[in-house]
């Protein structure tokens, strides 16, 4: 006659195996994690960055723009290191300078986020100006303009920067 076997098997996983899937667990999260934040970072900055780029791109054009309108060599009001303002073909008067971080163009805010802005002129031969002739009536050296500025956000900061040669001088 045969007996029946009572034991029954039991399937699953011992603690041993267990502890052992949740170590390896462990190093492949301690791995990639950081990863992962790394490329978030990454994401991040270049959003920013490209925000940033988007901004300085539309900001400098349109100062390229206007500075090359320039009416005439006596058309230049003042030519500081923060602050440009003259008087473009069609008399407009255009001022560009900081107020906060404010890029204006006269009382309109061309971009934000913006920390410093420096303009440097230079004369024919290419000699930086200290200070240059400027005033409405006054004929000024300035022959070239060459623009920088730089933008802030959070632990950002990148800087723009492009030259000119106005048309209507000299």
């Amino acid at each position: 006659m045969k007996t029946k076997d009572t034991t029954r098997k039991v399937k699953g996983f011992t603690i041993i195996e267990s502890i052992l899937v949740i170590a390896i667990l462990g190093i492949v999260a301690s791995i990639g994690v950081p990863l992962i934040l790394s490329a978030s970072d990454a994401i991040s900055f270049l959003t920013v960055r490209n925000d940033m780029a988007q901004s300085a791109d539309v900001a400098m054009s349109r100062m390229l723009n206007d500075i090359r309108r320039i009416r005439d060599d006596v058309s230049v009001d003042t030519a500081a290191a923060s602050q440009f303002r003259f008087f473009d073909t069609d008399d407009t008067d255009i001022n560009y300078y900081l107020n906060s971080n404010n890029l204006m163009r006269g009382s309109n805010i061309l971009a934000s986020g913006v920390n410093s802005i420096i303009f440097i002129y230079y004369d024919e031969a290419g000699s930086q100006l200290s200070p240059p002739i400027a005033g409405i009536g006054t004929q000024t050296d300035i022959y070239r303009v060459k623009i920088t500025f730089v933008f802030n956000s959070g632990s950002y900061t990148f800087s723009y920067q492009s030259q000119v040669e106005p048309r209507n001088l000299r």
